[in-house]
């Protein structure tokens, strides 16, 4: 036999009715009072009818005092409810209309000695027992107090002082990651609002909306209500402070498909006097809803008998629907798989810091200051000027010269004390340190690493043992899923201050998708790319600067994002003894470029996959055309070389005068722009991209990596390009003839590999219609260049 069914109307709670005055209706008035006739407040007093129904209730003052107004005549019995007392029940009374009866109750020796009570382990949905009747009992003490603190809600002229907060958890709900807290003056109401216990019998305790859920906490009338009973079993158990005693409740079995919660009530086995209540939220048929989602209350008797919720908190998780799995692996389709993940833990709650009734201070409680010291960890030495703060709170201090500080106004729960001083100011880092405040009397003692330290922790003693600190990335590869990816693979490429050298670096990252790399010069661009499988993360690219020399990054998977190639190398004379510098590479098709560097190394970035041509040339040496295949992410090497050839002596097909006089025939013809050798020479130590960027409607285009190559394109002209839904412009290049040789029939040509001091003239035309009739083609539309050399004018 259920609970609810042995107790029946005995557990019934009834809502205070409005009623006329005192002078209209009958009324039982009377005092509640000790052995010794002390008045005794805070006792619920209850105004029974024939069939043990509440149909009136009031809480004794402080003078002991009650009044019952009776809805209408007939025959009654009071009931006092006292937590750590048994009830007293009177005489019956009749009343008539507008009769007053007073009544004295006394409830002097009456413990109830809970601490004889035994905790078994069945519930009062089973058979009835000898538990069930104990749990009964333990209950009602329960039921007065719940009882005695919601009449003080509604009935106290006590004033309470609330500390209300907002508290952000990380997603395992371990650490405060952001807390937002505000003080407030109001009265004993209950501190949050609840659904009545009809709407929480018949909707649950978890509301799921269209693209949220709330989570509805049971009022204090729910909880002495006889639908909470029948809708719970209930058994007595024990806390981990074994001087009290519990009532432990959960669903009866009809009710384990909605939204419920279950818990436990507890009381002093020595007093009975009510202490807290934790409960969670569970759900048969949703179990990842209510992971994670509980709730807890304190109780307070105060001095005057009033009893308050001194503390009480909901968590509630933060839920997101993702794809299942690694974001590297799953595509987003409409028949993909999908999983609820929690992505964080939101709090809300009170503290009760200060209670009063008029003048007189009934309770209070102290703002929490939490005391500490900061050292080196190495000397052990005082660390004055640190700055500590609690993350995500504004509740911050600096140490003074003993490295000692005081955190103040500190609401208890679980931290991260985050201490930055000097030395790790320089690292560009933090010392973090995770806490759990509970009543501040325990100081807390942080022994924060110097920056030598931390280098010897990410790069070793050796490196640490060097002079200066050297550059350090720090980073993490995650998916979309905000999961960690393992198996990526992460490339660091950098600039050799030195040499101006291209450097780059191929990391895995570990189980936790972490990785590091040391030694990086500080001053110089470094960018950071991360794959995995047929994904890729978007570049960061960052300077590590002398006062910070350590740089976090995180890089996230984009499953829609193309994974591309590397294509890397170097370029020597055919002989293999000499490298050749300048070497221009080109894959046409999707018009990306690179150029040796004065080691003869090149690097060219984001190859789509595929396979591609590929040309490689330099003035002066035959130019090499081939075809390489790439897949995406990843790094193809070949070492490339070139014939050299007297290029430059074979195209000598006129003289001097003949190129000359066809030079003076194209300006005659009043179209273009024309450099001649007596006004190049005032252009030599100048560069050729800063000849022509002298010159209207030319638009000058350095290379994308940042590099010397220039190339000269048209203004006026561009080739529509939609990137991510938005149309941009492209350059759109010149034709580039030297010496009669087309530059550009593989792609763009870098005009700074020839120096004025080396060309005899130029001719530029912005467009066909400019240029000369052999050259009129579409080919020409963005601009003609046309150089001769001085080298090949030679007799």
């Amino acid at each position: 036999m259920s609970i609810h069914t042995r107790l029946g109307g005995t557990f019934a709670v009834a809502a205070a009715t409005l009623l006329p005055s005192p002078a209209a209706a009958q009324t039982v008035r009377g005092t509640v009072v000790d052995a010794g006739a002390i008045p005794v407040p805070g006792v619920v007093i209850q105004l029974l009818d024939s069939a043990s129904t509440v149909r009136a209730r009031a809480l004794s003052d402080e003078r002991g005092g009650f009044l019952l107004i009776a809805p209408n005549a007939g025959t009654f019995r009071v009931r006092t409810l006292r937590i750590g007392f048994k009830p007293v029940l009177s005489a019956p009374l009749t009343l008539s209309g507008g009769q007053e009866s007073a009544q004295r109750f006394e409830i002097t020796g009456l413990r109830s000695g809970l601490d004889t009570v035994r905790v078994g382990g069945s519930n009062s949905c089973g058979r009835a027992s000898t538990e069930a009747a104990a749990t009964a009992n333990v209950w009602e003490q329960i039921r007065g107090a719940l009882a005695a603190t919601e009449l003080s809600a509604e009935a106290s002229r006590v004033r309470a002082t609330r500390i209300t907060y907002e508290r952000r958890l990380d997603q395992y709900g371990w650490r405060i990651l952001n807390q937002s807290a505000d003080g407030q003056v109001e009265s004993l109401a209950q501190p949050w609002r609840a659904p009545t216990p009809a709407s929480l019998h018949s909707t649950g305790y978890i509301a799921v909306g269209i693209d949220s859920t709330s989570y509805r906490a049971p009022g204090l009338d729910m909880l002495g209500s006889t639908t909470f009973i029948d809708d719970h079993c209930f058994r007595l158990t024990s806390g981990r402070d074994k001087t009290g005693i519990g009532v432990a409740f959960e669903p009866v079995p009809e009710r384990r498909d909605k939204g419920e919660i279950r818990g436990t009530i507890f009381v002093d086995r020595a007093t009975s006097e009510l202490r807290s209540m934790e409960f969670r939220y569970v759900h048969r048929n949703n179990p990842d809803l209510a992971d994670g989602a509980r709730g807890s209350m304190e109780f307070l008797r105060l001095k005057n008998g009033t009893w308050v919720i001194s503390r009480w908190d909901i968590r509630m998780p933060i839920k997101e629907v993702r794809v299942a799995g690694s974001a590297a692996r799953v595509a987003y389709t409409d028949g993909a798989q999908t999983t609820v993940v929690t992505t964080g833990v939101r709090v809300a709650g009170s503290e009760l810091a200060l209670a009063m009734a008029g003048r007189d201070t009934l309770w209070s409680r102290p703002p929490l200051v939490l005391q500490g010291w900061v050292g080196d960890s190495a000397t052990g030495r005082d660390v004055a000027g640190a700055q500590v703060e609690l993350q995500g709170t504004s509740v911050s201090a600096t140490t003074d010269k003993n490295g000692n500080f005081s955190l103040r106004a500190v609401l208890p729960g679980d931290y991260a004390l985050v201490v930055r001083t000097a030395a790790l100011d320089s690292m560009g880092t933090a010392s973090e340190t995770s806490i759990s405040v509970t009543d501040g009397k325990e100081p807390v003692r942080v022994r924060a690493p110097n920056s030598r330290q931390l280098v010897a922790a990410i790069c070793g003693p050796q490196r640490a043992a060097t002079p200066g600190i050297p550059g350090i990335v720090l980073g993490q590869v995650v998916g979309a899923d905000e999961f960690a990816a393992p198996a990526a693979k992460v490339n660091v490429e950098w600039t050799d201050r030195a040499t101006g050298a291209t450097r780059s670096a191929d990391l895995p990252t570990d189980a936790a998708g972490n990785f590091r790399l040391c030694g990086l010069p500080v001053g110089s661009p470094v960018t950071i790319r991360a794959a995995i499988d047929a994904v890729r993360a978007e570049p960061q690219t960052f300077v590590l600067a002398p006062e910070r020399p350590v740089e976090s990054v995180r890089l996230a998977l984009n499953v829609l994002a193309t994974a591309t190639a590397v294509f890397t190398g170097s370029v020597v004379a055919d002989s293999g003894r000499s490298v050749v510098a300048g070497a221009e590479l080109i894959i046409p098709e999707p018009g990306i470029s690179a150029t040796s560097d004065s080691s003869g190394v090149f690097r060219v970035r984001d190859v789509p996959a595929g396979t591609h041509k590929v040309v490689v040339r330099k003035l002066g040496y035959g130019p090499l055309e081939t075809t390489l295949s790439f897949g995406g992410n990843e790094t193809v090497n070949r070492r490339i070389a070139l014939s050299k050839i007297t290029v430059l002596n074979e195209v000598v097909v006129t003289a001097r005068d003949r190129v000359l006089a066809e030079f003076d025939e194209n300006r005659a013809r009043g179209l273009g722009v024309f450099m001649t050798r007596e006004f190049l020479e005032t252009q030599e130590g100048r560069k050729l991209s800063m000849v022509f960027g002298n010159q209207p409607g030319v638009w000058l285009w350095n290379d994308k990596n940042g590099k010397s190559a220039t190339f000269v394109a048209s203004s006026r002209k561009c080739t529509p390009v939609i990137t991510s839904g938005v149309q941009t412009c492209a350059p759109c290049y010149a034709q580039v003839y030297v010496d009669g040789n087309l530059m550009t029939r593989f792609g763009r040509f870098d005009i700074d590999q020839i120096a004025p001091k080396d060309i005899e003239d130029v001719e530029y035309y912005r467009g066909a219609s400019e240029a000369p009739g052999r050259h009129q083609t579409t080919s020409t539309a963005c601009g003609l260049i046309v150089i001769h050399t001085r080298l090949s004018l030679k007799k």
